[in-house]
């Protein structure tokens, strides 16, 4: 099939510059909104990782501090 054999495609409703412009302010509301979105996405996850690096490190902690024991102590064994 070739372009030739196919019929032309003919808007049903002409687009107006007026048309346009409604499009493209509901194009950008909704880039505004998807930001927004992303933006609150990427807070929630440098929380959650926070989060879990703090539950990491406790561990991390308690491994340091036993091998910071004193020898002199008299628990140390």
């Amino acid at each position: 099939m070739t372009d030739e054999s196919l019929p032309p495609v003919v808007p049903k409703t002409r687009m107006t510059v007026t048309r346009l412009g409604h499009k493209i302010d509901n194009l950008h509301e909704t880039v505004d909104s998807l930001h927004q979105e992303i933006e609150e996405i990427k807070i929630v996850l440098k929380n959650l990782v926070k989060l879990n690096l703090e539950l990491d490190s406790p561990d991390e902690n308690k491994k340091d501090l036993e091998n910071d024991k004193d020898p002199a102590d008299p628990s140390y064994g």
